[in-house]
């Protein structure tokens, strides 16, 4: 199957690898309570005043064509160019419902 070929595995085409994904945002003080909320981790270095803009970048390793599995280099860097998070994620991906 081609990248471009949609089938019942990947009904909006399956990604390439090689292909990319980057999207920026500011980091606001409600994601900072929604992450606590979450993991209980409520380091104070967490609530200090200043927020970057972090980008986060994925990069598509391996595609499979028999199942909607992708392996993505992952990376965070903030706005001032620091990594601070880098790694390999396997994703199952389902297919989103239309808008």
């Amino acid at each position: 199957m081609s990248e471009s070929e949609t089938s019942e595995v990947w009904p909006r085409g399956m990604p390439r690898v090689g292909q990319t994904a980057e999207r920026s945002e500011r980091v606001e003080p409600t994601d900072v309570e929604r992450t606590t909320e979450i993991s209980g981790d409520r380091n104070p270095l967490y609530y200090d005043e200043a927020r970057d803009t972090i980008t986060r970048t994925a990069k598509a390793l391996e595609v499979r064509a028999d199942k909607p599995i992708t392996k993505l280099a992952i990376a965070v860097t903030r706005d001032d160019g620091a990594l601070v998070l880098d790694g390999d994620a396997l994703c199952g991906t389902t297919p989103l419902p239309a808008p």
